[in-house]
């Protein structure tokens, strides 16, 4: 009797732990697939971001990792096969051979270089003064700003030739008068 007993509980126990287990696999499974749409969604936004300002989409960096990783191996194979053939045959004068070779590999790269989408709109410049314009208000609003307090307020910090692009102007706007450095502050 207390054998059946006990063998009831733990078949029982069992039951219950496999609908648990079962009930926590399936929410795993529900995570993870609303984790990869949070990761479809991210890197949708990413390449649309990078399409308006015209940089190379960055990767997040979970999915990062393993084509990095692919792309160190094969570099060290280059350079191996590299120092390889470097030793096999000794080094020679540009032949017309190697020219044409070296010419066809800028063309393929060029070929290769990113295009816009069809489609996609093509990046415009911004009009000539509007730079400026808004480079002075983010000065006037602070009261005087230091370079980096202004690309931070024109959201630009980190896109390096926005970044060049605002140094250009406020180096313009010193030149021409319209701003002054004092401090290491820009003021109007």
């Amino acid at each position: 009797m207390a054998q059946t007993k006990l063998g009831s509980l733990v078949t029982r126990e069992r039951k219950r732990l496999e609908k648990r287990h079962a009930d926590v696999a399936a929410k795993a499974a529900k995570i993870q697939a609303e984790l990869s749409a949070l990761e479809l969604e991210l890197s949708a936004a990413q390449a649309y971001e990078s399409a308006l300002t015209g940089a190379a989409p960055a990767a997040a960096p979970a999915a990062q990792a393993p084509s990095a990783a692919k792309k160190k191996v094969a570099k060290k194979k280059r350079r191996a096969k590299k120092k390889a053939a470097a030793k096999a045959a000794p080094a020679a004068a540009p032949t017309a051979s190697r020219k044409k070779a070296a010419s066809k590999k800028k063309a393929a790269a060029k070929k290769a270089a990113p295009k816009a989408a069809a489609g996609a709109p093509k990046q415009r410049k911004a009009r000539k003064g509007s730079r400026r314009e808004a480079i002075m208000s983010a000065i006037k609003a602070a009261g005087g700003a230091s370079r980096g307090e202004i690309l931070t307020a024109l959201k630009v910090k980190g896109d390096k030739a926005a970044e060049q692009a605002v140094s250009n102007a406020l180096t313009a706007m010193k030149k021409s008068g319209v701003i002054k450095a004092a401090n290491g502050k820009y003021v109007a």
